[in-house]
């Protein structure tokens, strides 16, 4: 298989992982060889393919993003003051519109 075979197919196995215990490093590995590939294409001189590279790599930055963010809530999730902070947070909806509300009348 050769790097550009692999980048592809790291790629997809990325994008596809269900696992967000393996999708860090699924994401890792893919980022590696869509770089190798990048500069592969500049030593060969090879025009084009370079823009689907670059698009790749910002979804595998948007994924990892989205996976921190989902880590980060699972964790708040388990917290023991998850519950007050959904309250706090459902309570302070009301108490902003009774706010805004009376700064209106007056």
């Amino acid at each position: 298989m050769n790097t550009h075979e692999s980048w592809d197919e790291l790629y997809r196995l990325a994008i596809y992982e269900s696992d967000v215990k393996r999708l860090p490093d699924r994401i890792t590995n893919a980022r590696h060889a869509i770089l190798a590939r990048i500069e592969e294409l500049h030593e060969s001189g090879e025009g084009g393919g370079e823009e689907r590279l670059k698009v790749a790599l910002e979804i595998l930055e948007d994924l990892s993003d989205a996976a921190l963010r989902t880590r980060v809530l699972t964790k708040h999730r388990m917290d023991s003051d998850w519950p007050l902070l959904l309250l706090l947070g459902l309570l302070s909806v009301p108490l902003i519109a009774l706010v805004w509300y009376i700064s209106q009348a007056a």
